[in-house]
């Protein structure tokens, strides 16, 4: 069994969170069933004084949020000899090159993706409505470089990179990796009990994250102009947003964050569930997993289903704001929804298992 460092921000292995824990847990049970010996190496949040100010003045994710010495320092505790290191987020990419120099030359490293911080920088920079990049200032612009340059820096260190999606393998090709495998992720089905009441339909999400803020209201003015039927129940935060989401649209009602538990009771409710993605936000659009875990209708987009795979049914899909919301609309008729949710069945039973994906991580790494 090969001996392997499992390198990752603090809190990522948290069973409660949200994409980034359930991505970066699905990475460790992965390799563990792909047969390495993990040592989890935790990273914490660099909390110096100079470093806090200058993640005020110059939010760069690779140099303000890790103390890189220390990390390197916590490495050589955890194991002065691995095999393998694991670096879970691009953000710690720069730490592959530094541990290049004072590890065996035999190591060999992987990069566990979630997306590089580039691609939803450039997102950040978009107004709706606007052309790409009406909001990018000079700063902005430079800061946008910057990362890009830092991402094809740090990669050239890494031996393979895993990502979660398609789309991704690409621009990581693009920025310089030679191997690069995508995983799709696994589904646990956890069916809910649904009893679909009224005409309800469901989201939730971070509210201010751009691409699903961009998503939503881009749905939701076609959702108003169309005349839609139903009401869309939001579930997340910030608080502001949502009001403001409640205020500007009758068809929204405002529910704030749920518990688990509470989240699961109102979501079997819902006609449907919508995942309105309209952009290629990074990494694998880990909320998709949610509704296919629950077995209950969803409309989704062909971006939204970025990072999965499997070998039968269908999900309801529409590319436009304007066939979404029409889409949805027609969600709210019972006998389209439980057709929708026999397509949903169907995808979360044929999606691959842990042990197939363990197999598949072992082939890309050769190991036999």
């Amino acid at each position: 069994m090969p001996s392997a460092l499992f390198i990752y921000h603090t809190g990522h292995l948290d069973s409660n969170g949200g994409g980034v824990q359930a991505c970066s847990r699905e990475y460790f049970a992965e390799l563990e069933v792909a047969g390495f010996q993990l040592t989890p190496v935790e990273i914490p949040s660099d909390r110096r004084l100079l470093t806090r100010l200058r993640r005020r003045i110059w939010a760069d994710p690779y140099s303000s949020w890790t103390d890189f010495d220390d990390a390197v320092r916590r490495v050589l505790a955890a194991d002065p000899h691995p095999e393998w290191v694991f670096i879970n987020q691009h953000y710690l990419g720069p730490l592959a090159p530094l541990l290049q120099r004072v590890l065996p030359a035999h190591t060999r490293y992987v990069m566990l993706s979630h997306g590089l911080e580039s691609t939803d920088y450039l997102h950040e920079m978009r107004e709706i409505g606007e052309g790409p990049g009406a909001s990018a200032t000079a700063a902005r612009k430079l800061m946008l470089g910057q990362r890009l340059v830092q991402e094809a820096r740090h990669l050239r260190a890494f031996d393979h990179v895993f990502c979660l999606s398609d789309f991704e393998r690409g621009i990581e090709h693009w920025l310089g990796a030679s191997r690069v495998t995508m995983i799709p992720r696994t589904v646990t089905p956890a069916p809910l009990d649904w009893r679909p009441e009224g005409m309800r339909l469901g989201f939730v999400g971070t509210i201010d994250h751009y691409p699903n803020r961009e998503g939503l209201l881009l749905f939701l003015r076609e959702y108003g102009q169309l005349g839609g039927r139903g009401e869309v129940r939001v579930v997340g935060g910030p608080a502001s947003s949502g009001k403001a989401l409640a205020s500007e649209h009758r068809s929204v009602r405002y529910l704030g964050p749920l518990s688990n538990e509470l989240l699961e009771q109102e979501a079997r409710t819902w006609s449907c569930f919508l995942h309105p993605s309209f952009c290629y936000a990074r990494g694998a659009s880990t909320k998709l997993a949610t509704p296919l875990a629950w077995e209950i209708p969803v409309a989704t987009t062909t971006t939204g289903q970025r990072g999965y795979r499997w070998t039968e049914g269908r999900l309801p899909t529409a590319d436009t704001p304007r066939d979404f919301a029409l889409l949805a609309d027609s969600m709210l008729e019972p006998s389209r929804a439980a057709e929708a949710r026999e397509e949903v069945r169907k995808v979360a039973r044929s999606s691959p298992t842990i042990e197939e994906i363990g197999a598949l991580m072992r082939s890309a790494l050769g190991i036999g």
